[in-house]
Order: structure tokens, then sequence, then C-alpha cells
């Protein structure tokens, strides 16, 4: 199993971050320079979307420190079974974040990837 980067993921429910009211229910994640979205993929089809916001950027996109790069935080996830269509994003050999953070630890953002927000 490998895991690809998305580039746009469409979900059969919105979801939101209850503890950022800048952050609208989304139905339509789109990869971007606030979000990065993954997934393992086994060749046939996609599990769990992975998603991570970058901390260094504000809610219009404008990076909060200048000349820092993406700071990619894990931000929460979504069961496959609620992914209605995706789109891999170009690019080979790039080394996923899902990988590193495995282990999600915040208490919130937990919530989130069982569905619950």
């Amino acid at each position: 199993m490998i895991h690809r980067r998305l580039s746009l993921v469409c979900l059969e429910s919105p979801v939101n971050d209850p503890s950022d009211r800048s952050i609208l229910p989304m139905s339509t994640l789109i990869a971007s320079e606030q979000w990065l979205l993954e997934a393992s993929w086994d060749g046939v089809a996609i599990g769990d979307v992975q998603i991570f916001r970058n901390a260094n950027v504000g809610p219009t996109g404008q990076p909060i420190v200048e000349g820092m790069g993406p700071e990619w935080e894990w931000w929460g996830a979504v069961p496959r079974g609620r992914v209605k269509s995706y789109r891999f994003e170009d690019g080979a050999g790039i080394k996923p974040l899902t990988v590193k953070n495995a282990e999600p630890q915040a208490k919130p953002v937990e919530a989130r990837a069982r569905g619950t927000a």
C-alpha cells in the first residue's frame, strides 16, 4: 500500500472545525497552500483521507510569518465511505505526511476523525 496526495475530494456530508469558525463546513476539499490531502492507495481504491492544515497560513491564504515554509499539522480524517469522488495530484516520489503523523495527539482532532464533529 502506498500513500498518494489528492488535489480534490468530494464528500457525501460536510466536515468542519468547531474550534475555528473561519473554516466553514466543507463538502469539497481542495488542496491548496492551506490544505494538503493524502490517502493510502492499493492500486484500486483509496483508504481514509487524511487532512493536513498549514499552520503558517491564515484564512485568506496569506502566510502568517513571511519567509517561513509550510507548517503542516494533522487536522482530521474522512472515512473512505464518506468520499463520493476524488482526484489524484500529480507528483511521484513525494514523501507523504501521513507516515510521519500516524499517531495524532490532539483530542478535538481525533473526534473529527471519528465523524462526531
